[in-house]
């Protein structure tokens, strides 16, 4: 019973999915008796309600930032998008990756889900970085070439001064 009691309060003080998954394997390792193995058969499904929420908040932060996505300081506006983008997606990727070392994880229903809507998000982001990307780069060229038209040195007041 203390087990029991140490491996709830265990469970409840993990922040991700990740790291609960981690330790789940931990207590995998250990000899058990079969109340503790159902046990832990229990918070499989736990694991994958919470890895369900973090997918549902990556997903919420994408939706909520993607027309103005925070870029850093002197980064470029469509780089700086893409690599949010795929920031965000490699935080759900992670941990994932590590639940496929437990192909029982994904054999259940609600593991099919959670899988289904990993997918459904990561494709919406890789679609979103793919955009991005092809509308850059039909106008760079445009860009570019009336840019280099443009002469580098203008007369502002009086003065010479760079014209970019």
């Amino acid at each position: 019973q203390n087990t029991k009691s140490f491996m709830d309060t265990s469970f409840k003080k993990l922040r991700s999915a990740e790291g609960a998954f981690d330790l789940l394997c931990k207590f995998r390792n250990i000899q058990s008796r079969e109340a503790i193995k159902q046990q832990m058969e229990e918070k499989t499904t736990d694991i994958l309600v919470q890895y369900e929420k973090e997918i549902e908040k990556v997903h919420a932060i994408f939706l909520a930032h993607k027309d103005n996505p925070p870029v850093t300081k002197n980064q470029p506006p469509v780089a700086g998008a893409i690599s949010w983008a795929h920031s965000l997606f490699l935080r759900i990727r992670q941990s994932i990756a590590k639940f496929q070392s437990m192909e029982e994880l994904f054999t259940t229903d609600q593991g099919k889900s959670v899988n289904k809507r990993f997918v459904q998000v990561s494709k919406e982001m890789r679609h979103y970085q793919q955009a991005l990307f092809a509308e850059w780069r039909e106008s760079v060229n445009q860009l570019a070439m009336h840019h280099l038209k443009e002469h580098i040195l203008i007369e502002v007041d009086g003065k010479l001064a760079v014209n970019f």
